[in-house]
């Protein structure tokens, strides 16, 4: 869901929808880092995995699920926990407004052509409405 979101926004930016991201992204940032390191949650996956009657399937996504907590830093010390939880919600930031950066110079860039040879073989509604748009701005 939130990969459509990024995605809407990358084409349909506003201001609107930038503070809807501000503002619930750090609430799924908290929401993520309280499942990624509850180790209440990794040890029943744990427990399952070694304990509950599975097919393949399932011991094999059961299984992926503890490789990834692990992955994580679930063994680490509670202030290591609480540190990794803190650089997640910075980086999220910090890739939002990278995001925002980017789309910024995006729809500030401008090409001029200074050769007409360049654009020849465009057809001609498509340069008429380049023309009309660059002349009104």
């Amino acid at each position: 869901m939130w990969a459509l979101i990024n995605q809407y926004k990358s084409s349909n930016d506003s201001e609107i929808l930038r503070k809807i991201i501000d503002d619930f992204q750090p609430k799924l940032v908290a929401l993520y880092n309280e499942s990624g390191y509850s180790k209440v949650e990794y040890g029943l996956y744990k427990h399952c995995l070694e304990n509950c009657e599975m097919d393949d399937e399932q011991k094999r996504i059961i299984g992926m699920t503890v490789k990834d907590y692990e992955k994580n830093g679930i063994h680490l010390p509670q202030d290591k926990i609480d540190r990794l939880k803190e650089m997640n919600l910075k980086m999220t930031k910090m890739r939002n407004k990278f995001a925002n950066n980017l789309l910024d110079d995006e729809k500030s860039f401008v090409h001029v052509f200074e050769d007409d040879g360049d654009i020849s073989e465009m057809p001609q509604d498509v340069l008429t409405k380049a023309k009309d748009k660059a002349e009104s701005a």
